[in-house]
């Protein structure tokens, strides 16, 4: 048990070092705003939403990609990376 706890001791405190943002190349957010259904009344605020969200992750960083009222074509298109 020993051992256990020496280890975890150890290991824990440095994780956040592995998994932090800082050391990530580049930050991406995809951020959809939609508030036009075809089978739902029309939603009020889903576009002001998404942009102060997008805004807000530009402000700290990301790289933002805005899709607004995107059909599945276009939201898939955008959440597929292309690759060369």
């Amino acid at each position: 048990m020993r051992r256990v706890m020496a280890l975890l001791a150890a290991v824990v405190p440095a994780l956040p070092l592995f998994a932090s943002p800082l050391l990530a190349s580049e930050r991406v957010a995809l951020v959809m705003g939609n508030a036009a259904y075809a089978h739902a009344r029309r939603l009020a605020n889903p576009l002001n939403d998404a942009g102060d969200i997008g805004s807000t992750l530009e402000r700290i960083g990301f790289v933002v990609t805005r899709l607004a009222n995107a059909d599945q074509k276009d939201a898939s298109q955008c959440a597929t990376p292309n690759r060369t």
